[in-house]
């Protein structure tokens, strides 16, 4: 495998909505882990011509922050700084939910998550 060729990103987001599918978001990261898992047991992984990247977005439905395509924006380095600073309704910010779970996104490093378009082949979502 070429590690410096364009990647394939593969995955979805994790977050649902109310009486959506009991799988809505979270089957494509599973199908995406699944299907490394499968190239890897099967040894044709180094064969591959680029590498596969899983991608778990948050926020595409918008329900806890009523904004939605967080991650995704975050991603495409269109995210504004101000988006970190929205707060669910009980008062909790972006930011304050990333720190929660061990991810210090701060306005100096938000940046730092942008893919750049040159090292990405393309995105399935599943």
């Amino acid at each position: 495998m070429n590690a410096s060729a364009e990647a394939l990103l593969i995955g979805s987001h994790l977050d649902t909505v109310v009486d959506a599918g009991i799988f809505d978001g979270l089957l494509g990261i599973i199908s995406a882990l699944s299907a490394l898992k499968v190239l890897n047991v099967n040894g044709t992984m180094g064969k591959l011509r680029r590498p596969i990247e899983v991608i778990a977005l948050s926020d595409e439905e918008g329900v806890r922050f009523h904004s939605t395509f967080l991650g995704s924006a975050a991603l495409a380095g269109v995210l504004p700084v101000t988006a970190l600073q929205i707060s669910d309704k009980s008062g909790m910010t972006v930011q304050d939910v990333l720190k929660e779970n061990s991810l210090e996104i701060t306005e100096e490093n938000l940046l730092q998550l942008k893919y750049d378009p040159g090292s990405v082949w393309g995105y399935v979502d599943v």
